[in-house]
């Protein structure tokens, strides 16, 4: 069969599909869509624009069923991740939850942002729960500030992310006066995003073994030995020398660890759990990696550009993966490399 006409049918397809194109106006009409069906139907739950910092702006879309909220709300141990795979101009981010009872990760939220400022991670978080919250009817709830919840929340090193997740905290209990549960001598309302970040954030070890394994050539095998060593929730007999190992270990070893202790500030506590205030049963109950969100959004990255539409064509949004979104963002991808996010339903270039 031609490929010109191979490109007109599925032009003509897509536009009988989405006649608000494939982009984010898309996206907006079928977030109207899915508002009118029953609640357990729904998935693209808003795609919306704000403005965040110095007037720049912030579109994000999230997806999320009612038992993805119920999962979500439930959960003690949270992992988030960003893939930047698939959609350009698009990041995804996925929250998961451990589910004891069926020993596996149930993915608890996606979405679709177009920044990775702290101010859009906030509005992230706050929107997530908002939905959450009002599919449930439960409240989120954080054990350092709640006293029930969750217990740890394991990422990346990525400073945007963490600290909007803090900053979201410091508003949860901007209210709440009672004494920190780790630090007597301070209230809760008094507390800011680094500080509650210190009371349930980890780090991914894979993560930070992947990103110290990437100075392996610059630096003596014993500054690599001890910058490893910090991934630990055991106390180290001297851990003024270790770091003095690193800070002397050449200009890229040095640059690292101020990064862990001044520029990524939640770092070196999210490592090293001595100087966290996580309960040591909390830190090692908590996973250690986020690989089950890595090998969720590998697996959807892979087929995605196998099946854009076809995914799309499904009612059941129970059923409906993160592939569907990607194919909705990224426009006509398997007709056309070329067009990027935004484009409508118009003809592809050949």
């Amino acid at each position: 069969m031609n490929l010109d006409h191979v490109r007109r049918l599925i032009n003509t397809l897509r536009s009988m599909m989405y006649p608000s194109g494939t982009g984010f106006e898309g996206a907006c009409l079928l977030a109207d869509e899915h508002a009118n069906l029953p609640l357990a139907q729904r998935y693209v739950r808003c795609a919306e624009t704000h403005s965040i910092e110095r007037g720049a702006e912030l579109k994000i879309i999230i997806c999320m069923t009612p038992r993805m909220s119920l999962h979500l709300m439930q959960a003690t141990w949270l992992s988030i991740d960003t893939s930047f795979k698939r959609a350009q101009g698009w990041q995804e981010f996925e929250i998961e939850s451990w589910d004891l009872e069926h020993q596996r990760s149930v993915v608890g939220a996606q979405a679709f942002t177009t920044s990775q400022s702290a101010k859009a991670h906030l509005i992230l978080f706050q929107r997530i729960f908002e939905i959450a919250a009002a599919d449930t009817g439960l409240s989120v709830s954080f054990n350092h500030i709640h006293g029930c919840g969750f217990e740890t929340v394991i990422a990346d090193s990525h400073k945007g992310q963490g600290l909007g997740l803090g900053m979201y905290c410091v508003q949860l209990s901007q209210s709440v006066t009672m004494p920190c549960p780790y630090e007597p001598h301070r209230r809760l309302c008094d507390l800011g995003p680094y500080d509650h970040l210190r009371r349930f954030y980890r780090l991914c070890v894979a993560h930070y073994k992947r990103n110290v394994h990437a100075l392996r050539t610059h630096v003596s095998d014993k500054v690599y030995a001890a910058m490893l060593s910090l991934a630990t929730s055991e106390q180290h007999p001297d851990i003024q020398k270790t770091l003095s190992i690193i800070r002397s270990g050449g200009p890229k070893a040095s640059a690292w660890l101020k990064d862990k202790l001044e520029g990524t500030k939640f770092a070196f506590p999210a490592i090293y759990q001595p100087a966290s205030l996580i309960p040591i049963a909390f830190w090692k109950a908590s996973p250690a990696t986020t690989n089950g969100n890595e090998n969720h959004l590998i697996f959807n990255s892979s087929s995605a550009a196998e099946m854009p539409l076809l995914t799309w064509s499904e009612h059941d949004t129970e059923d409906i993966s993160t592939s569907t979104l990607s194919a909705l963002c990224h426009g006509a991808n398997i007709v056309s490399t070329g067009q990027q996010l935004g484009g409508s339903g118009g003809d592809a270039s050949p």
